[in-house]
């Protein structure tokens, strides 16, 4: 049977429409989202399993602190350096973003939002 490898995912940025951090995001949820970064895979949705942010706790799965973690909705593959999506209703400081790729886990993003 063949098989695909790819690399693992990496998050390099996160941003919102206006090409800004997002500092204030509403608590409703609704802001989109344009991650950079590599190895996201073909567009579409075929090897994306999820888009998670959260407390650096939630992602790890430490219990130190609140660990709060959310899945981004409506996450597309736009290229391989490039993912959209919209975040949900939330709250928090300093999330930061994971992306899951065909099983692959990223490295757990710099760039953060905050609710």
């Amino acid at each position: 049977m063949p098989t695909t490898a790819y690399s693992r995912p990496e998050v390099t940025s996160v941003r919102d429409a206006t090409n800004s951090w997002v500092m204030n995001a509403p608590v409703s949820g609704g802001t989109q989202l344009f991650i950079r970064g590599r190895n996201f895979g073909p567009p579409g949705r075929v090897l994306l399993d999820a888009v998670r942010y959260g407390s650096y706790a939630g992602l790890t799965g430490s219990t130190f602190g609140a660990s709060y973690l959310y899945i981004c909705s409506n996450a597309v593959v736009v290229s391989d350096d490039l993912i959209q999506c919209t975040t949900v209703a939330g709250l928090g400081q300093f999330l930061r973003f994971e992306v899951v790729v065909a099983g692959q886990r990223s490295t757990i993003s710099w760039n953060y939002i905050s609710y």
